[in-house]
């Protein structure tokens, strides 16, 4: 008689199967595993490589993103280190990463900020120095660098169906994923931790058939939707080895922010959060964007 905890598998109904069955050919992934939103996927990613890791541990992250990116390896034991970001697409400066590495250092948390992929740079600079990469593509699902797509960059990436986003179900998010190992896993910590022998403390965090069934219908015009995204933000500067998905608009020029209807800013840098005061953490070129910056969703202009 076999006394271990008998694991129940259930990963999703038909819907969810066909969703992620079509994100894998879409985006050439391996795996894709189906979640009831993008932070629900980032814990996932985090828990993946954080649970049961040594107190003390680093990830680099960075200051100008939705927080959970940057917070969430805290409910794991793990301090965030802050990089600050390059000044022409906001994502994590690589020229910055090295000098924070350290032998605490095992991680990288990358986010494709405003629809740009992060720097390939970054990836050589964890592979040299034994790190993974968590890609947060919750904001450029489409986007692409050297014709691969966001969400396939780093070792794990998380794509986003949010209300907001370019693909939407409401609420839902994908984990991409490229080892057999790291699928096996993260399906664990998305359904309840169950696993034969000891259950690890994973959650209910598996999308639903309904949700799933909008996500397909629109992916039926995923090109349609992301060439419209292109053409309205095609002034925007992007880098010579990248496609953007566009998935806000910004200048620096107050007088035509004002006149078109954009708002101040995007958010408040996530270094400078309470949760943050008293750490003395300084991120320059962030601040500066963030001061100057003015933003507007696109997805209002579709």
């Amino acid at each position: 008689m076999n006394s271990g905890y008998i694991a129940s598998k259930y990963y999703g109904g038909t819907n969810v199967i066909a969703l992620e069955n079509k994100i894998c050919q879409m985006f050439d992934s391996k795996a894709a595993i189906a979640v009831n939103s993008g932070t629900s996927g980032l814990w996932c990613a985090i828990a993946n490589y954080l649970y049961g890791s040594v107190t003390g541990r680093q990830v680099i992250v960075t200051p100008y993103s939705m927080s959970a990116s940057s917070v969430l390896p805290l409910l794991f034991g793990a301090a965030p280190v802050f990089c600050d970001i390059e000044p022409e697409h906001f994502c994590i400066d690589p020229n910055k990463i090295k000098a924070l590495i350290n032998c605490n250092t095992i991680g990288i948390i990358a986010v494709d900020l405003f629809g740009h992929p992060y720097s390939e740079q970054i990836d050589k600079i964890a592979y040299d120095n034994g790190l993974w990469v968590i890609e947060d593509a919750c904001q450029a699902i489409g986007a692409k660098r050297h014709g691969k797509y966001c969400g396939t960059l780093g070792d794990i990436g998380i794509l986003s169906f949010n209300e907001h986003k370019h693909i939407s179900c409401g609420e839902g998010g994908m984990i991409l994923c490229q080892s057999v190992e790291n699928e096996v896993r993260l399906r664990e910590w998305m359904n309840h931790g169950e696993v034969k022998g000891a259950p690890i403390p994973g959650m209910n965090l598996r999308m639903t058939e309904n949700n799933a069934a909008m996500v397909l219908e629109r992916l039926d015009n995923f090109d349609n939707i992301i060439e419209r995204y292109r053409e309205i933000g095609q002034g925007q500067n992007a880098a010579e080895d990248c496609i953007s998905s566009y998935y806000k608009l910004y200048t620096f020029d107050e007088d035509y922010a004002n006149a078109n209807e954009y708002q101040k800013g995007y958010v408040m840098p996530i270094h400078m959060l309470p949760l943050f005061l008293g750490h003395d953490i300084k991120c320059p070129v962030c601040e500066d964007v963030q001061r100057r910056i003015w933003t507007k969703d696109i997805k209002e202009m579709i």
